[in-house]
Parts: C-alpha cells; sequence; structure tokens
C-alpha cells in the first residue's frame, strides 16, 4: 500500500481514485467562463472565418482574437459590406421597378376603363 501524497490514508497503487483536493469555486466559475468563452470563439471563426469547428476548438484564444484584429480579417469584412451593399442598391432599383410597373399597371386599367 502506498501512501497518499495530499493525506495520511492509505490506496492502492494503480487504482483509480479520486484525487485529494477539489477546485474552489471560484477557480470553478471561471473555467466555466473560460469554456464558454472558447466555445463561442470557435463558433464566431466557423461562421466568419469558414474554420471548421473541431479546428476552431483547438485554436487558443488569443490566437483566435489576434486572426479577429488582424487587417486581413477587417478587409475581408470590409468587402463582405461592400458585396452587401451592392446587393442592396440592386434590391433597390428592382423594388422601385416593380412599383412602377405596378403604378403603369393601374393606370392601363383606368385607361381601359374610360
Amino acid at each position: 500500500m502506498m501512501k497518499g501524497w495530499c493525506s495520511g490514508r492509505t490506496r492502492r497503487p494503480g487504482r483509480n481514485t479520486r484525487p485529494d483536493f477539489a477546485l474552489f469555486p471560484a477557480f470553478q466559475k471561471e473555467r466555466e467562463g473560460f469554456s464558454q468563452d472558447l466555445i463561442n470563439q470557435a463558433g464566431e471563426l466557423a461562421i466568419h472565418a469558414s474554420t471548421a469547428y473541431p479546428l476552431g476548438l483547438s485554436l487558443s484564444l488569443s490566437d483566435a482574437r489576434d486572426f479577429f484584429a488582424s487587417k486581413a480579417y477587417s478587409n475581408y469584412r470590409s468587402s463582405l459590406d461592400s458585396r452587401q451593399k451592392l446587393v442592396v442598391a440592386v434590391l433597390e432599383r428592382l423594388n422601385t421597378v416593380i412599383k412602377a410597373i405596378g403604378t403603369l399597371a393601374k393606370v392601363m386599367i383606368a385607361v381601359a376603363r374610360r
């Protein structure tokens, strides 16, 4: 039998036993917060950077934050914004054309009734 390193109890070698210590509640909350940060960061990498979710989980938080703070990512976001503005402009023009066609149809119906 071996003596436990933290307590005076004896235990059998090679046996799966629980450790003789427990995390303080404050550390437990920090661990949960860290894991939530890691999960959120991996989700953001999966959504915004086309990174596989497991690969995002394996990346450290500081590396992920550096990626999101990089010039390359800001250029990518600005190009996405410009593409979205272009699409919105095209849709607004199509909406104007559709409204004009509706107005033209109303005028044609009014002329046909005379």
